[in-house]
């Protein structure tokens, strides 16, 4: 067939949760269909025409994206709008040019829209059978027990309550939709009762091409493989840095911490043991070397992938129970979870100082990740949803 995807971020390098997907996702679909990747870049990120390795993509068609901007007047004008304001402000004509163009050259067979930053532009492209990919909800849904006792409280309501509307609208425009969990597919039921094709593609990866990086781990180190730039991993950053490793050094004094991926703008802790790299041309490297990867989310949605790489680098795991969320996971036989900062402490101590327990937990992590979250055991339901939308009359 003859495809088309739409992606908010230009898969290469995958450097972060959404790029790591949209790879795999491709990479599949290249293997047996023709496919044409229209997809916005950071300005100056990519040239036009260039390749994403690993996935034979027949053509690549780029836009320059602007990031959100809250007091821009687009997206102060937006809070008398159905719409978000985000989706407002970073809405882009010559996207939507450029899409509505690819599809009258060329007809295509089938749209695959990945991210609600993408599928907002389904009027570009409404005569042609479309999926919606990636519908993520938790990410925007206030926890249960936030008090609304702040203006930010009180705004991420607001926020939560028209993204809701909106998603139960757009939903309705695709012929299917993708979430990564079933935590996701429970929260679109709740705000669109009546549509029904809904399917759970968990996150995966290609674990034999991780082989390559295995190596010597390095005694009392520790990895946190994500970008600061997202909010929730500069929130878990923040309260690992200033509620837990203080702890682990007290017991570990020669732990440190390695934190890869794009810094952000926002101020985080430092101390002893502890480096910021950057993005790294090579992160399973890092992973691997490590003796616990950290994962001390406490928000936001989806699967994290950072656990299926640290898994499938057979690199011990200790995260929070969001953090975890969406995967099939037990604590005590792949990871351990902890939620307070003393239960935290204390479990990265005990992988650290038991390297023959840290090592059971990683081959239980590595056998999981391989039967249940591998590509060979994901993509094929993925292709198999391409091919039931795209024939159907």
């Amino acid at each position: 067939m003859r495809i088309l995807f739409l992606s908010r971020w230009y898969p290469f390098p995958p450097d972060n949760g959404s790029k790591i997907r949209v790879h795999n996702l491709l990479q599949g679909l290249s293997e047996r269909h023709a496919v044409t990747l229209v997809s916005f870049v950071s300005p100056g990120a990519a040239p036009a025409g260039t390749p994403v390795p690993g996935a034979a993509v027949s053509d690549i068609k780029l836009c320059e994206y602007h990031e959100f901007r809250p007091d821009s007047p687009r997206a102060l004008l937006g809070y008398l709008s159905r719409t978000p304001r985000s989706l407002i402000d970073t809405y882009q004509p010559t996207m939507a040019t450029l899409i509505r163009q690819t599809c009258e050259n060329s007809p295509y067979d089938l749209v695959i829209a990945s991210e609600t930053s993408m599928a907002a532009y389904q009027c570009s492209f409404a005569k042609t059978p479309a999926i919606f990919e990636g519908v993520e909800l938790g990410l925007f849904k206030p926890d249960d027990g936030q008090e609304l006792n702040s203006r930010g409280a009180l705004r991420r309501r607001l926020t939560w309550a028209k993204h809701r509307r909106y998603i139960a609208r757009l939903v309705e425009k695709f012929r299917a939709c993708t979430v990564v969990s079933e935590q996701e597919r429970s929260l679109l039921s709740e705000i669109a009762p009546d549509y029904r094709p809904v399917h759970v593609i968990p996150n995966c990866i290609y674990v034999n091409a991780h082989d390559g990086a295995a190596g010597g781990r390095v005694a009392g180190a520790m990895v946190f493989a994500g970008s600061l730039s997202y909010e929730p991993n500069h929130c878990a950053m923040r309260w690992f840095l200033t509620d837990i490793y203080p702890s682990i050094r007290a017991e570990v004094p020669d732990a440190t911490i390695t934190i890869t991926g794009d810094p952000g703008a926002r101020p985080v802790p430092t101390g002893p043991g502890v480096t910021y790299t950057g993005v790294v041309p090579d992160v399973q490297r890092v992973i691997a070397s490590s003796s616990v990867s950290v994962v001390p989310v406490r928000s936001g949605g989806g699967t994290r992938l950072k656990i299926l790489e640290s898994f499938a680098l057979r690199t011990p795991v200790v995260s929070t129970s969001k953090g975890a969320e969406g995967l099939d996971v037990r604590t005590g036989e792949h990871l351990l979870i902890a939620d307070t900062p003393g239960e935290f402490a204390r479990a990265v101590i005990r992988l650290l100082l038991d390297p023959e327990h840290a090592r059971g937990l990683a081959e239980n992590g590595f056998r999981l990740v391989r039967e249940r979250y591998s590509s060979d055991a994901v993509l094929p339901k993925f292709l198999h949803l391409v091919n039931e939308v795209a024939r159907i009359p």
